[in-house]
């Protein structure tokens, strides 16, 4: 958890920095939204768990001592933090 919770300041540390970068170098407001909207969801979102089907998915595969098989990668990345096995999906459909 303390690592989630590092990865949450610097993500939001990182979006600071695209807001400052909007506001300081886009003079026409509509490029500055745009620049904002492409980088800040980039910035704050990629890499993590931001559902809470994300979360359920991890805490089913904790309860039930399950594989996960997935490509997201915040899901991944926690999984392999809480010691949950990880699979890639083309692994998985092998199996069957």
């Amino acid at each position: 958890m303390y690592n989630l919770l590092e990865e949450i300041r610097d993500r939001i540390n990182r979006g600071l920095r695209v807001s400052e970068k909007a506001v300081r170098e886009y003079v026409n407001k509509d490029e500055a939204i745009k620049y904002l909207r492409e980088n800040y969801r980039r910035v704050m979102r990629e890499g993590i768990v931001d559902s809470k089907e994300d979360i359920d998915t991890i805490l089913l595969c904790l309860e039930q001592k399950a594989i996960l098989s997935t490509y997201d990668e915040g899901q991944v990345k926690l999984a392999m933090e809480l010691g949950i096995e990880v699979m890639e999906p083309a692994n998985f459909y092998d199996l069957l």
